[in-house]
């Protein structure tokens, strides 16, 4: 039986939990935001974070090893919303891949994702920020065996359209840059190891990956060796996003403080600054030629 001192107790105790977590929420100040990443990326985010002299907030250029255009990403993100208003941290949500994390957004699961999905990619379910990267801004080199030596040969766009070309079915920006390119003949597989043997087997010359592709890793998990044609590279047509989901309760005034805090970011040229810090945008005066011609296009 409950006595009135027992009860007595128990309010004073319930009152001061509550003071407690009321305490705790003021001094942290923090909100925690859920946003989906690869396993390995909340591991790479977390060293990198204990790497740093200054909170992430702080930071005006991205410096150190492992570097990634993820982390480059979660950077962005938690300054902007810095910017915006909000101090946040994160809880990762591991998703396998891009269409996973969407889903999760559009479920309400997670509030944001990590990843940067072109805006061809992007659907209704989810808010689609503005373009952090822009059309055109996103560069891929052109690979293939270094054992073709006239593609390794190749400096010019003219030159690169007597080559065949390959990529993945799921890349649409890549499928749509390569269609505008005209190569002698463009195929496409949905598997990347396909895509490698296919290479190999000296049936098709090239296709396009990141600048900063690791080749050794490609090589040491799929048994084949590429190599980047030097000094030339082309640029994707397409912008990329941040995706906020419409669905979590947290969605909107999220995405609005995002939007916010991005426009101080791009007005200090700090986007650009640390996708180029960690090799996703390649730096001023880099001596890469590009043998493609993008007209700019308003963010979309």
């Amino acid at each position: 039986m409950t006595t009135f001192s027992d009860m007595k107790f128990l309010t004073c105790k319930l009152v001061i939990v509550t003071f407690s977590l009321m305490f705790s929420v003021a001094v942290t100040g923090e909100m925690i935001v859920k946003i989906t990443s690869a396993p390995v990326l909340e591991k790479q985010y977390k060293a990198f974070v204990a790497r740093q002299a200054k909170p992430v907030e702080q930071r005006t250029k991205i410096t150190g090893m492992h570097l990634n255009q993820a982390i480059a990403s979660l950077v962005i993100i938690k300054q902007a919303l810095h910017h915006g208003g909000l101090d946040i941290d994160y809880d990762f949500v591991h998703v396998p891949n891009v269409k996973r994390a969407q889903l999760m957004l559009a479920k309400g699961i997670a509030l944001i994702a990590s990843n940067t999905p072109f805006s061809i990619a992007i659907d209704e379910s989810v808010f689609k920020s503005s373009a952090i990267i822009a059309h055109g801004g996103l560069i891929k080199g052109i690979y293939g065996l270094a054992s073709n030596k006239a593609l390794m040969k190749v400096t010019s766009l003219k030159e690169l359209q007597s080559f065949s070309a390959l990529t993945n079915s799921t890349w649409l920006v890549d499928i749509e840059t390569l269609q505008a390119i005209k190569p002698k003949s463009l195929y496409s597989t949905p598997l990347f190891s396909s895509m490698l043997q296919l290479i190999n087997n000296r049936g098709i010359d090239f296709t396009l990956l990141k600048i900063d592709a690791n080749v050794d890793k490609i090589a040491t998990e799929h048994g084949v060796k590429l190599a980047m044609v030097p000094g030339i590279g082309i640029e994707l047509m397409g912008t990329r996003h941040f995706i906020v989901s419409k669905k979590h309760p947290d969605g909107e005034k999220v995405y609005k403080a995002l939007e916010k805090g991005l426009a101080v970011l791009r007005e200090k040229g700090l986007i650009r600054q640390y996708y180029q810090d960690v090799g996703t945008i390649p730096a001023n005066g880099s001596n890469i030629k590009i043998l493609n011609a993008i007209k700019s296009k308003p963010d979309s």
